[in-house]
This record gives C-alpha cells, sequence and structure tokens, in this order.
C-alpha cells in the first residue's frame, strides 16, 4: 500500500521525530525502509493531535509531546482510522509503530508511562492463504517449462516443492546446497537467524542437479540477476513468477503463493509441529492455516489473447494437409506390406517407422485403397509449424470432423474456448470428449499422422499416448516417422 505523503507537524514535532529517527540509525539495525515507515506512521499521528488539540482548546499553538499523550487520545485515533475506512492491516500497522514509539519514549523517560499499553490491535478475520489448485501448478510449470530458461523453471520448481520464501530463494548460495546421488538438502539461515533444513523431494533435486553445472565456477549465489550478474532480488523474483503465470493464465500470482502450494500439499501428511518447522515459522498458529482448506472458487477461463503463443483460427489452417496425397502415375505395388498393414489392423496402433525417401507416404495412401467401404479414412500431414500442441490437436480434431458424424465436432468447440496455453490435463479432457464420440460410432474409422518426426514438443507426445491408451474398437491409428530415437516411438510400439 503506498503511504501518504507527510504531513505538516509543528517544529516541536519535527524536533520529536528527528530524535527518533536519529536513535533509531545509530542504535538500532534496522533497514532504512523500516525507519521510514516507523517515522512516517508517527508524523501522522502528531499531525493529527496538533490539528485536533488546538481546535478542542480553541488555540493553535497545542504541540506535540510524548508525556502528553494518554491512552484515550490513542483509542480516538484508533477510531479515526477505522472511521477512514483503513484496512484493519494498515490499521494495525500504524498502532505498532505508535506502541514503539511510546516504549522507547518511557526508556528514555521522555514519558512518565506508556499509553499505548491497554490499546488493543484491530480485529483482522483470519484467512487462509490463497491455495493454488492441481490444474493451475500443472499450467505455470508447463508455461515455464516451454517458454522459461533452466534457472526460472529451476526457481519455481524450488518454490513449489520445497516451500522457501523469496527472500530465502534469492539469496540462496552454492554452500548451502547438499546433493548427493538421490537424496539432498538446503541450509536456510531466515531473517531471524534462524536455521533449518529443507530437505529436496525426487523433482527439487533433478531441478537442482540440472541447473548447477551451468553456473560459473566463480558465482557464490545460485539465482544471478541477467542485468546485475548479482544474487536476484525479491522484486525481480516476483516479475518472474508473474510472467509465467500470465503465460498459463493463473491470475494474481506471487512467490508467496507458490510456498503456500507447498504448505497445503504438506498438510495432508505432515503434523502441525513438524510442518512449522519446515515452512520457518516462529508460531505453530501461522502453519495451522494450512489445515483450513480454503474454499476454491471457480477458475474462469479467459478470453483468447491474439498474442498468445500456439494459437490458431479456423482460417489459418491449411486444407490440403488434411487430404491424402495422390498415388503417382507409375509406383510399385508392394503386396507384402500391405498384408503387413493389414495385419496391424487388428491392433490399435500401425507404426510405420522406415527412412526418408523409402515410399511411406505411398504405401498408406496405397493401403487405404485396398480398404472397403465401411471403413473413413482422414488424413494430416505434419510439418514443424505443427509442433505445438494446441495447432496439431486443432489440425488432428479438424481432419476427424470427415468422418459421417463429426465425431471431432464437440472436442474443438471446447478446444477453442481458450486458444491460448493448455496444461496436459486439460488435453486429456479435451481428448475424453473425442475418444467417447469415436466409441459410438458403427464404422471403422482410420486416422493417419504422416510424417510425425517433426513433432518434438512432450505435451503432444504424452496426449497422443493417452489417446492411443484409450483407443476404442472402432479408430485405429497409423503414425509414419523416420526417426527412431524419439521417446515416444518405444512407448508407441508396446503399444501396437
Amino acid at each position: 500500500m503506498k503511504r501518504a505523503s507527510t504531513p505538516q507537524v509543528s517544529s516541536t514535532g519535527a524536533r520529536a521525530l528527528a530524535v527518533y529517527e536519529t536513535w533509531m540509525r545509530e542504535r538500532e539495525a534496522l533497514a532504512t525502509a523500516s525507519i521510514r515507515n516507523y517515522v512516517s506512521d508517527l508524523s501522522h499521528f502528531i499531525a493529527w493531535y496538533e490539528q485536533q488539540a488546538s481546535q478542542a482548546a480553541g488555540d493553535t499553538g497545542v504541540l506535540f509531546s510524548p508525556r502528553e499523550i494518554t491512552t484515550v487520545v490513542l483509542l480516538r485515533y484508533r477510531d479515526v482510522l477505522q472511521e477512514r475506512e483503513q484496512k484493519p492491516a494498515s490499521i494495525n500497522r500504524a498502532l505498532l509503530s505508535l506502541k514503539r514509539y511510546f516504549h522507547w519514549a518511557c526508556s528514555q523517560q521522555l514519558a512518565s508511562s506508556d499509553p499505548s499499553v491497554p490499546v488493543k490491535l484491530v480485529g483482522e478475520p483470519s484467512v487462509p492463504p490463497r491455495q493454488l489448485s492441481d490444474q493451475e501448478e500443472l499450467a505455470l510449470v508447463e508455461a515455464v517449462s516451454r517458454y522459461g530458461t533452466l534457472r526460472d523453471r529451476t526457481m519455481i520448481l524450488l518454490l513449489l516443492h520445497t516451500g522457501l520464501r523469496a527472500g530465502e530463494l534469492c539469496g540462496l548460495r552454492r554452500d548451502q546446497i547438499t546433493l548427493g546421488e538421490r537424496r539432498g538438502q538446503l541450509c536456510i539461515v531466515d531473517a531471524r537467524n534462524n536455521t533449518r533444513s529443507v530437505l529436496l523431494d525426487a523433482t527439487a533435486h533433478r531441478a537442482l542437479s540440472e541447473y548447477l553445472p551451468s553456473l560459473s565456477a566463480q558465482s557464490s549465489w545460485v539465482f544471478l540477476s541477467e542485468k546485475t550478474h548479482k544474487a536476484l532480488s525479491e522484486r525481480a523474483l516476483g516479475y518472474i513468477v508473474k510472467k509465467y503465470a500470465d503465460l498459463a493464465h493463473v491470475a494474481n500470482v506471487s512467490p508467496h503463493d507458490l510456498r503456500h502450494r507447498f504448505g497445503y500439499r504438506m498438510a495432508a501428511t505432515t503434523p502441525l509441529a513438524e510442518l512449522a518447522q519446515i515452512m520457518g515459522h516462529a508460531s505453530v498458529e501461522t502453519t495451522r492455516l494450512y489445515f483450513t482448506l480454503p474454499a476454491q472458487p471457480e477458475r474462469q477461463t479467459p478470453a483468447p489473447d491474439s498474442r498468445s503463443p500456439g494459437q490458431v483460427q479456423p482460417a489459418s489452417l491449411l486444407l490440403p494437409k488434411l487430404r491424402p496425397p495422390r498415388l503417382p502415375s507409375l509406383f510399385v505395388s508392394r503386396q507384402r506390406l500391405l498384408a503387413r498393414m493389414e495385419e496391424g489392423r487388428q491392433g490399435k496402433l500401425t507404426l510405420l517407422l522406415a527412412p526418408a525417401g523409402s515410399g511411406k507416404t505411398t504405401l498408406v495412401r496405397q493401403w487405404i485403397d485396398t480398404q472397403g467401404q465401411d471403413m473413413q479414412a482422414a488424413w494430416l500431414s505434419l510439418d514443424p509449424e505443427d509442433d505445438d500442441p494446441i495447432r496439431f490437436w486443432h489440425y488432428v480434431l479438424t481432419t476427424c470432423e470427415r468422418f459421417s458424424g463429426e465425431p471431432g465436432h464437440d472436442a474443438l468447440k471446447l478446444l477453442s474456448t481458450n486458444q491460448t496455453f493448455f496444461p496436459l490435463l486439460f488435453l486429456k479432457q479435451m481428448l475424453t470428449s473425442f475418444l467417447n464420440d469415436v466409441a459410438s460410432q458403427e464404422s471403422r474409422l482410420l486416422l493417419v499422422l504422416d510424417d510425425y518426426h517433426v513433432i518434438t514438443s512432450s505435451q503432444i507426445h504424452e496426449s497422443l499416448a493417452y489417446l492411443v491408451d484409450h483407443l476404442p474398437p472402432t479408430l485405429h491409428l497409423v503414425v509414419a516417422t523416420f526417426r527412431s530415437g524419439a521417446p515416444p516411438i518405444y512407448a508407441f510400439r508396446r503399444k501396437k
């Protein structure tokens, strides 16, 4: 919250402020911002007191003195702050600043007693911290995995899987990390100089193991600013988290929300006192909030962003890619391979793996012509530009609309509700709709994906594997590729 401008106070009030500020700067280890805020809160109180006391006395010369302040005056000031409809947190911040000042004034014999002791803070409703949903976390991780740097991905995974505070992550040094072959831990020193050990789960361990070798040997900080080449600031970390949250269409996410996500997840299996130690909480009452699950608001699907990656409008689809290529006027009929293709028709998937230029496309096209009238075929010739999950599935579902009954129609409408960034979970939900439609078809259906070797997206590989796992008997899939080293090929071979 932005504080109001410094109000006008008397010269006496200004001297009182200057003495207090000098004491804090010389005698207490406080940050400059903290001192500035304490002085600001006190100056607002002094200005209010001098104004209202002068009006009440009919005298414009009433000056501030800590000896003249009573508990009644402080209670009246608290009421004024509430009448201004300030938030409880803002009111309590001001009251704590005044309590701090009058405690100091008594210690310096500037006041005979502390009038702030009986003054109670304004009650605040105990609201559990925000809890990210599974879908929101998955979307965020997939956004940073796809569009982010190795540094950014490691930071977000550590926040989600260790519960570090933003300052603890930004200030992390190499000598605080212990990595074994399978296990590891972080030695964290918080702002109160308390030390705690944070164990690394498999995800955090793997992320650090992949990231640390990329650092310069001269760097003691783990996460460096790309501009200053010094330790990343908390403010910069906030911008980084927001950037990937925006890509994932998860609104209002801060680094602290990722820490809360870890706290909620751990609360399901970890005792209260143990979780308080892991989180570095001074009081278990702070940790107790994680054991009170907040209601999850229904997430609204945002309107499509014309600049978002992966967006595909129907008019941008290249329709010739959805038609089987013409057979050459002269070709060799390979009866043995056609027979092998027919044998593969009995399973879910036919994987056609052969070198480039060996005639894979011609063979599949020839085999389609040998099928009876009761089989309907849909074709998609893939290009490198299709290596995007949204564009890929737009093409697949559009070509499947050629089947009678248009089994891809409803899934395509679902996909079109938000053509920006989708997590894998959404893709599976969309494919479930498609598979249910396909299962209700009476005709034999064939879907051909030609030149699949241009696809490298892990989301496409995993969602296609989900499709193969649940293919109904009415649909057979043919995948033609020349790349045997791609990871999904081995999975496909087991599903043939």
